[in-house]
């Protein structure tokens, strides 16, 4: 029989990581075609081919010469582009047979699978760069999910990708091939080579509380300054659901998907009186009793002979200036004390009883009704005393306290 032979080189260096599995193949090729062959020795066939070898190992069979040619060229172009760097399949020869061939398809793949350096497997490819390959798509599967958990946010329901990233089945350079762990470092955001960007999108909610809101009502059955409170308040809560998106886990974007007021605030309803008020009822807080100033606190004080404990407030001011009631009430003691000198009690409506001394003179009896901020007396030094001033108590529950703590 005729033999013919196309000669070449390769200009690729290294050796395939899958060479052996390769060979192998080629062996179960080169067997099937040499049954052919001696199939062909005694039997008529009607269809002439050719047996193709590469580097002498029978790789497939053509039709005719131009179609081998062409496959051959249309292999080399593409593995050229496959590598980035010219290819030519290595010695290419090709031996006349009687018996059926090859089509042109399955003799380019047959071409394909002599290809020491390249290899068809699962390719990762990040905005259409090829970056990784595996023998099984659960490896890319595995790497992807690695990186993704890593630095997607740790936020239920989260919908992570990796951005220009898709997955395809083909021939690609044999050094590309690697396992789960190794594609997961090599597109790592941070520290691989080919770093990808994990892209997040997630439904995150937050809560804003609402203030409530204070009405005011009249009513006729109360005094004017009191109050009381009809309805308590309460505030309410607004959501909203935010879509956030992430990127290598931190935030970049923000939109707000909906927004509802999950409880409505309640108003505050106050009712205010209405009804005048007698003159003479307490408020229930105090006054200053006069104009002057502070020259003896409430408590324990130093005097010639030690310490002496002092019930009350002594507040100095002008010789017969006014003092006044602190509070409305009823005026229960109107007359002189050998130590408070001359002395006005008056008890006020939560019962709390109120003492003015020192003074030059009362204006008020036993028995009267007083308002708060009605003159009671005038500032003198009567009594035990160094000076116009008056000396105010204020007695709680039968017991004198502090006046600072209840004046404003």
């Amino acid at each position: 029989m005729d033999e013919h032979m196309i000669t070449g080189s390769m200009s690729t260096t290294g050796e395939c990581v899958s060479k052996k599995r390769k060979k192998n193949r080629l062996r179960v090729l080169s067997a099937a075609l040499a049954a052919s062959l001696v199939l062909a020795g005694s039997t008529v066939f009607s269809q002439v081919g050719y047996a193709v070898s590469v580097d002498g190992q029978v790789v497939g069979s053509g039709r005719n010469i131009d179609e081998i040619k062409e496959a051959v060229e249309h292999v080399e172009e593409r593995v050229s582009g496959i590598l980035g760097e010219e290819y030519i399949l290595d010695k290419v020869s090709y031996e006349k047979y009687i018996g059926s061939a090859d089509t042109e398809e399955e003799l380019e793949r047959a071409l394909m699978e002599s290809v020491e350096c390249v290899e068809e497997m699962y390719v990762l490819k990040l905005n259409g760069a090829a970056v990784a390959g595996a023998v099984s798509e659960a490896d890319i599967n595995s790497a992807v999910n690695m990186v993704m958990e890593k630095y997607a946010p740790e936020i239920d329901g989260n919908i992570s990708y990796i951005e220009g990233m898709e997955t395809a089945f083909e021939y690609a350079p044999c050094d590309l091939l690697m396992t789960a762990e190794e594609i997961a470092s090599a597109i790592d955001p941070e520290t691989g080579t080919a770093g990808a960007t994990v892209m997040s999108v997630a439904s995150e909610e937050t809560f804003e509380t609402v203030s409530f809101d204070v009405e005011y009502t009249i009513d006729d059955s109360m005094y004017q300054g009191e109050s009381r409170v009809v309805q308590e308040g309460s505030d309410g809560e607004i959501v909203t659901t935010w879509s956030v998106e992430y990127e290598n886990g931190q935030e970049v974007s923000r939109s707000a998907k909906s927004v509802e007021t999950s409880v409505e605030p309640v108003n505050e309803i106050i009712a205010q009186g209405t009804m005048e008020r007698p003159y003479y009822m307490s408020y229930g807080s105090y006054i200053w009793p006069a104009e002057g100033v502070i020259t003896s606190y409430y408590g324990y004080r130093d005097v010639s002979v030690g310490t002496s404990y002092h019930d009350g407030l002594d507040i100095a001011g002008q010789y017969r200036s006014y003092v006044v009631a602190a509070d409305g009430g009823r005026v229960i003691y109107a007359q002189y004390n050998s130590a408070l000198g001359n002395l006005v009690k008056i008890q006020h409506d939560n019962g709390d009883i109120t003492w003015y001394g020192h003074n030059d003179e009362l204006c008020v009896s036993e028995g009267d009704l007083v308002g708060r901020g009605q003159v009671i007396a005038y500032m003198g030094s009567t009594g035990v005393s160094t000076g116009n001033h008056v000396h105010f108590e204020i007695h709680r529950d039968g017991q004198s306290v502090d006046p600072l703590d209840y004046l404003p």
